[in-house]
């Protein structure tokens, strides 16, 4: 009984694998039946008749010949010449430099005089907001523990007696 299990379940296989044809060509395998082949009227010519038909060599009257000038040559129309100024003295140079160098100086004092700026108003604000809080009787807050000087984060020695 199971041998004519197996006979059966081999029977079935092979009916199943007939009817399904799988499709093993490989990519790199060309299709010498397509039309749509490179190579596909090659096969018309015949070699028996003129080989340069096949393999044509240049200047031998096939094609485009470059070699003759009978072709009008596109060339852009020369540019009227561009106008020269004399070159500059010396001193024309220096004064130049010295005004680029003048600008780069100005930026940097310009960056600098903004940054002291921005200290000097954070400055005037901590004095205003003291002044207010002592006008209207408001609670000193806690000083920040970063702007503290060292020695104030330590503790008395009051408290070893």
């Amino acid at each position: 009984m199971i041998k004519t299990n197996l006979d059966l379940v081999a029977f079935f296989f092979l009916l199943i694998s007939s009817i399904v044809v799988a499709d093993v060509s490989d990519a790199d395998q060309a299709d010498s039946q397509s039309d749509t082949s490179s190579t596909a009227d090659m096969g018309s010519i015949k070699e028996s008749g003129d080989p340069n038909l096949v393999n044509p060599q240049r200047g031998q009257g096939y094609g485009i010949d470059f070699n003759q000038q009978q072709w009008k040559t596109t060339a852009i129309p020369p540019r009227m010449p561009l106008s020269t100024t004399p070159k500059p003295s010396f001193a024309q140079e220096s004064a130049r430099a010295m005004l680029e160098f003048g600008i780069i100086v100005g930026v940097a004092f310009m960056v600098g005089g903004m940054f002291m700026a921005m200290v000097g108003l954070e400055i005037l604000f901590d004095k205003v907001a003291d002044k207010y809080r002592e006008v209207f009787k408001k609670p000193k807050i806690l000083p920040d523990v970063e702007r503290l000087h060292p020695a104030e984060l330590v503790g008395t020695f009051s408290r070893y007696k």
